[in-house]
């Protein structure tokens, strides 16, 4: 608003100038040019001023015109502010919910599987521990045929071993998940940037294990989209090097989605030479 006022200010400033010396212009050429100063030749130089008044209506106009728009453009910059400050306030509240969600997950080993490792599995993991505890009996059940999975079959083992039976409190884990990604995507204000900067805080905050769950969730067809966005997001990408869940995953996801923005970017580059 001041730099609106010094505006206006200005605008104003030059256009009592430009009156001034105007007047003050006129009589000085009055006096060169020998004019007689009685009052008809003074009512003669008033006149004058007529054609100058118009100017100043439409400098006045554009002074009008051009604070108003300053004053829009401050308006749009105040609202589009608000508007990032909102969506990072309610982004880490997100973060927050996504915790206690975590924190709620719950999984027990399946009695097949316990029966082939024995009594001792038979407490309830909790949290980080359940997905890690999920993890490991989805990896003994896909070996067990011996021999490489569809994406269709693998998603059926992850589904029935494992997802079916606790359904109640990793469906929301995961629909928050989603939820998160698909605002960052679906905001018309944010640009590219600060888009990145939220998908990577969300992706910090996951481990390893979190990771792999949510790489199998998006491959069942009942999660839609959410693949797309694993892909568009990389969130598969701190997946360690040489652990089985990378191995897994490589198999059905593409290669863009373990790779960092440097890789990709040079990627690009590349096939931009070569084209």
């Amino acid at each position: 608003m001041t730099k609106l006022l010094g505006v206006a200010i200005a605008i104003a400033g030059l256009l009592f100038g430009v009156w001034v010396g105007w007047a003050f212009f006129l009589t000085r050429l009055s006096s060169t040019i020998g004019v007689n100063e009685e009052i008809k030749d003074l009512g003669a130089w008033g006149d004058s001023f007529g054609g100058l008044n118009a100017l100043f209506g439409a400098l006045a106009f554009s002074a009008v015109s051009a604070t108003l728009y300053f004053q829009y453009r401050q308006n749009e910059d105040n609202t589009i502010e608000q508007h990032k400050q909102k969506f990072e306030a309610n982004f880490f509240k997100m973060l927050d919910l996504l915790r206690e969600t975590r924190s709620a997950v719950e999984y027990r080993y399946s009695s097949d599987y316990r029966k082939q490792f024995g009594p001792s599995n038979t407490e309830k993991q909790h949290g980080t521990e359940a997905f890690k505890a999920g993890w490991e009996e989805f990896s003994y059940w896909i070996d067990i045929d011996g021999r490489e999975l569809t994406k269709e079959e693998i998603s059926d083992v992850y589904y029935h071993k494992m997802y079916k039976r606790y359904e109640s409190n990793l469906g929301p884990y995961f629909r928050l998940i989603y939820t998160i990604l698909k605002k960052i995507k679906s905001d018309s204000v944010l640009n590219d940037e600060e888009k990145e900067l939220f998908w990577k805080l969300l992706r910090s905050q996951l481990n390893s294990h979190e990771t792999a769950l949510i790489g199998l969730n998006g491959l069942m067809l009942m999660s839609k989209d959410f693949s797309e966005f694993i892909v568009e997001y990389r969130l598969l990408k701190y997946l360690p090097e040489k652990s089985r869940r990378r191995a897994v995953l490589k198999k059905y996801y593409p290669p863009s989605t373990f790779e960092g923005s440097e890789v990709i970017a040079q990627v690009v580059r590349t096939k931009l030479t070569l084209g």
